[in-house]
C-alpha cells in the first residue's frame, strides 16, 4: 500500500471551482506520483486501497488501466490519457481538461465555456444593459492580465459604445456622439451632398440625399423645394414673400410680369426690347418707349363689362386737379376734364390731337362741338337769359359762372304799362368777353298808348350804335337787339323791328 499527503479540497459551484482548480490538480499529481513504481516502493496493485495522510482512502478497484477516480459520492475527479475532469452530481458544475487539444471546458449544465491556445467562447447578447470592454496591459502577445473600467462602456440594445474621448482615424464611424470638433477641409469644385439626422438630439448615424446638393464651383445649394423664411436669399424659385429694398436713383427700370392670370407659383418675367415699359423712380415716370420700326406701342384699358366703374384718371396737384377717361357704357368713352383748372404754366395748357378725321365732342348723347380739317361746328347754349327793364334800363344777363359764352341770348317781354316807355340806358354784362355778341329777343305787351322807344344815342359809356334815329317798338310788336363787344369797353348796339 502507497501513501502520500494531500490538502483537503472541496469542489462547489461556478464561483469556487476554478479557484480550486490548482489545489484540485495539484492533489491529482501526488496521487499520480504515488501509483507510479518508486524506488524501494511496492507497485500499487488493482484492487488494494490507498489510504491519504488525511485519513480517506482511494479504493484501486475502480481504477482501471486507463482511468484514475476520485469521489466522495458528491464529488468527482477523474483523469485519464486523454481528459482530466471535475464535477459533482448536485448542480451539473464542471470543469474538463483536454492536453491533447489543448483545451478547458467550464460548464453549469446549461452553458459551456470553452478556452484553447486560441482563446475563448463568447456569447452574443442584446440586452439593453451596460457592460464593460476588457482589455489587456500589454500590447505586445504573450500573457497579460485581463482588466475593465467604468470609462469604457458598450449597450449591447443601442450598439453604442461610450468614451469619454475617441482617437485615431474613425473612417467608417456612424456616430460620434461625444464629438466637439472635427478636421474641416476646404473645396471649391465638384458636386457634394450636405449630411443630416432623423433626430434633432442624441447619438444619430449621419445621412445624405441626392435631393440635396452643393455645388463648390458655383457656390450653389440645390434642391426641389425650400421651406421658411429665407430673408437672406438672392433667389427663390417658390417664394411667398420677398424683400423689398428702397431705390429712388434715376435709371430705367423694367417692370415684371407673368404670362397667366390666376394664382400660384409662376415665374416672373421682364420685357426689355424696343417697346419696353419702363419705370424712373427719381423722376416718379412710367415710360412706354416707341421706336420708329415698332410705332403701334400702346397702353391699351378695355371693359369687358356692362360696368361704368372703369376709369384712366391722370391726377395733378390735388384730388379735384384731373383729366379722366371714364366708360359711359361698354361701348362709349368720354375724356372729362374735371375739378379745379390748374393755373401753374405748362400744366394742362393745351390739348392736341394729330389726325386726319374729325373730333368729335359729345355730351348728353348729342354732338356739342366737332373739329375737322376744314373748320370747327359747334352747337350753341340751349339757354338764355332774361333781360330786366327798370324805369328806362335795360339789363342784359350772361350765365351764373365761368366760363362766360360769346353768344348768349336774352328775352324780355315789356307788360302792364298804359303810357309810353322809353329805353335810354343799356347795362352790359360785367363777364362778357371780347368778340362776345349777346342779343335780346322784345316783345311788347303793353297796352293803350304803351308803344316803346330805344333811343340812338347816349345808351352808355362806349355803346356805339347802328341807327340814328330812335326806334320805336309798338303796342304787339317785336324787335331784336344785339350787342357785340369789339373792344376791351366799346360795345355796338343795332335793333330791328320784327314783323
Amino acid at each position: 500500500m502507497a501513501t502520500f499527503e494531500a490538502p483537503n479540497y472541496v469542489i462547489g459551484n461556478s464561483s469556487t471551482i476554478t479557484a480550486q482548480l490548482s489545489s484540485v490538480l495539484t492533489t491529482l499529481d501526488q496521487a499520480l506520483q504515488a501509483l507510479q513504481p518508486a524506488p524501494n516502493s511496492t507497485t500499487v496493485q488493482f484492487n488494494d486501497t490507498l489510504v491519504l495522510n488525511d485519513g480517506s482512502t482511494v479504493d484501486t478497484t475502480n481504477i482501471s488501466p486507463t482511468e484514475l477516480l476520485i469521489t466522495d459520492g458528491i464529488y468527482n475527479g477523474r483523469i485519464n490519457k486523454d481528459v482530466m475532469s471535475f464535477d459533482n452530481n448536485v448542480d451539473g458544475l464542471a470543469i474538463y481538461i483536454e492536453p491533447t487539444v489543448p483545451r478547458i471546458y467550464l460548464t453549469d449544465g446549461t452553458t459551456t465555456n470553452t478556452i484553447d491556445k486560441n482563446g475563448y467562447t463568447t456569447r452574443n447578447t442584446s440586452a439593453n444593459l451596460t457592460h464593460y470592454l476588457d482589455f489587456s496591459d500589454n500590447s505586445a502577445t504573450g500573457t497579460g492580465a485581463i482588466q475593465k473600467t467604468t470609462g469604457i462602456e458598450c449597450n449591447p440594445s443601442t450598439k453604442t459604445i461610450t468614451a469619454t474621448t475617441f482617437s485615431g482615424n474613425a473612417t467608417t464611424s456612424t456616430t460620434a456622439s461625444t464629438s466637439t470638433n472635427s478636421n474641416i477641409s476646404l473645396v471649391s469644385t465638384g458636386v457634394y451632398y450636405p449630411t443630416f439626422s432623423t433626430n434633432t438630439s442624441g447619438s444619430q448615424a449621419l445621412l445624405a440625399s441626392a435631393g440635396l446638393s452643393f455645388n463648390a464651383t458655383s457656390s450653389t445649394l440645390t434642391t426641389t423645394n425650400f421651406s421658411g423664411n429665407a430673408s437672406t436669399a438672392t433667389t427663390s424659385t417658390n417664394a411667398t414673400n420677398v424683400g423689398i429694398t428702397s431705390d429712388n436713383t434715376s435709371g430705367t427700370y423694367y417692370l415684371p410680369f407673368v404670362k397667366t392670370s390666376g394664382t400660384g407659383n409662376k415665374p416672373l418675367f421682364i420685357d426689355d426690347g424696343t417697346t419696353a415699359l419702363t419705370y424712373n423712380p427719381s423722376t416718379a415716370t412710367l415710360n412706354l418707349n416707341t421706336t420708329a420700326s415698332s410705332a403701334n406701342a400702346s397702353l391699351t384699358l378695355t371693359d369687358t363689362s356692362t360696368s361704368t366703374g372703369m376709369a384712366l384718371k391722370l391726377v395733378n396737384y390735388s384730388s379735384t386737379d384731373y383729366i379722366q377717361f371714364t366708360p359711359l357704357t361698354s361701348n362709349a368713352v368720354s375724356l372729362t376734364f374735371g375739378g379745379v383748372v390748374p393755373t401753374t404754366p405748362n400744366n394742362w395748357t393745351s390739348i392736341t390731337f394729330i389726325s386726319n378725321g374729325n373730333h368729335t365732342f359729345t355730351s348728353g348723347g348729342n354732338n356739342q362741338s366737332i373739329i375737322g380739317l376744314t373748320g370747327v361746328q359747334e352747337t350753341l347754349l340751349t339757354t338764355q337769359g332774361t333781360a330786366i327793364f327798370s324805369a328806362t334800363t335795360l339789363t342784359l344777363v350772361s350765365t351764373g359762372s365761368a366760363p362766360y359764352p360769346t353768344s348768349y341770348a336774352n328775352i324780355i317781354t315789356f307788360s302792364g304799362s298804359t303810357v309810353a316807355q322809353t329805353i335810354t340806358a343799356i347795362t352790359v354784362p360785367t363777364n362778357m368777353p371780347v368778340n362776345g355778341m349777346y342779343y335780346c329777343y322784345m316783345t311788347n305787351s303793353n297796352t293803350s298808348a304803351g308803344a316803346i322807344t330805344v333811343n340812338a344815342t347816349g345808351l352808355g359809356t362806349g355803346i356805339k350804335t347802328t341807327y340814328t334815329s330812335n326806334v320805336v317798338i309798338p303796342i304787339s310788336g317785336f324787335a331784336l337787339a344785339t350787342l357785340t363787344k369789339v373792344g376791351s369797353a366799346v360795345y355796338i348796339f343795332s335793333i330791328n323791328l320784327v314783323a
